[in-house]
C-alpha cells in the first residue's frame, strides 16, 4: 500500500518525487516523507493483521486470504494516493515546483 500510495502521488497526481527535490532540501524532505510513509506502513500492518484475523474467523485462509488482503491494500493505497494522503510534499519545495491543486 505504501509503495502504491507513493507511486500514485508522484506519477498520477504530479507530486515531485524525492529524487527530483532540490539538493538543499532533499534530506529534510526525505525525513518528512519517510516519517509519514512509515506511519502509514504501521497503520497498514495493523489493519492487515486485523483483516487477516477476520478472514480466518470466517473460514477464509491461506492464499485466498493473502490475495484478498493484498488486493485490498493495493486498492486502498491507490485511493489514498489519489487524494494525496499522507502529504508527502510538505513545505520543502519551491513554489514553482509544487503541484497545482485541482
Amino acid at each position: 500500500m505504501v509503495v502504491v500510495d507513493y507511486l500514485t502521488q508522484t506519477r498520477v497526481r504530479g507530486v515531485v518525487s524525492l529524487l527530483e527535490t532540490p539538493r538543499q532540501t532533499r534530506l529534510p524532505r526525505m525525513r518528512y516523507v519517510l516519517l509519514r510513509l512509515g506511519l502509514l506502513w504501521v497503520t497498514v500492518l495493523v489493519v492487515a493483521l486485523v483483516a487477516t484475523t477476520l478472514l480466518w474467523g470466517v473460514g477464509i485462509q491461506g492464499l485466498v486470504a493473502f490475495l484478498t488482503v493484498l488486493v485490498g491494500s493495493i486498492l486502498l493505497g491507490a485511493g489514498l494516493g489519489y487524494f494525496l494522503l499522507p502529504d508527502i510534499e510538505g513545505d520543502y519545495l519551491p513554489v514553482s515546483m509544487r503541484q497545482r491543486q485541482p
